[in-house]
């Protein structure tokens, strides 16, 4: 059993609800916007490292047939137990390890992993996933990859020791990934790498929504490249 099954069914309790909604839509909305091309009739989605599943249900919600894959068979009964369900029929969830994806080649439209990929403990690890992602996309397929910004010295010192003190997601052994490094992913041109977010997951909601008007001046702003978070939006070279 993982530290993520034995934590599954408070995990969505570990960031404050109006900061975690709040984070849910800003990300999907970020992708959404680079997938105007595809037809949502047939277009796959996969969810690498989907926890709980909330991104999953929010682009289905959207039109987007997006399936979630985790290894922690705990965090995916809380998906199901919220009812979040094929429409289709068919299942949602698969059960494997995102490092050895049990899809076809070229067989998924776009990809993407929410602070899922610095929880692999190797860096050769990390490179096995890139080259697993990149065989099941199509050709001019996008990965968004979502990350915490810790080029930023005040996340990078956040992340590293304090975090893994007041939550549980994070123990302080994550192999974080700079934006820079991304230019080196064999196979991949990268896009767009998008910074966002400065409200502090620890907000009071009484103070959220002044904290989320700061947050879109200063994502506007000389300072956007200190963001909490960034987006990098990859395309699988044809």
């Amino acid at each position: 059993m993982s530290r993520f099954d034995d934590i599954a069914e408070v995990y969505d309790a570990e960031i404050p609800e109006h900061v975690r909604l709040h984070l849910l839509a800003r990300k999907t909305d970020m992708m959404i916007a680079f997938l105007g091309h595809l037809d949502t009739a047939k277009a796959i989605g996969l969810d690498l490292g989907c926890g709980t599943g909330w991104h999953v249900q929010r682009l289905r919600e959207k039109g987007f047939l997006t399936q979630g894959i985790d290894n922690s068979v705990a965090q995916l009964r809380e998906a199901q137990n919220r009812g979040v369900h094929s429409a289709e029929g068919n299942c949602c969830w698969c059960f494997g390890d995102i490092h050895d994806l049990p899809y076809a080649d070229r067989s998924v439209d776009f990809a993407f992993a929410i602070n899922a990929v610095h929880h692999l403990k190797t860096r050769e690890r990390q490179q096995e996933t890139v080259g697993e992602i990149h065989r099941v996309l199509k050709p001019g397929g996008l990965f968004f990859l979502h990350e915490i910004n810790t080029a930023n010295v005040v996340m990078s010192t956040y992340m590293n020791h304090l975090f893994p003190k007041i939550r549980r997601i994070d123990d302080g052994s994550e192999n974080w990934i700079l934006p820079a490094s991304l230019h080196h992913w064999p196979g991949f041109e990268v896009i767009d790498i998008i910074p966002f977010t400065f409200v502090p997951d620890f907000t009071p909601k009484v103070l959220f929504s002044f904290a989320c008007w700061m947050e879109r001046w200063l994502e506007k702003s000389p300072v956007r490249g200190c963001a909490a978070h960034y987006m990098a939006v990859l395309r699988r070279r044809k």
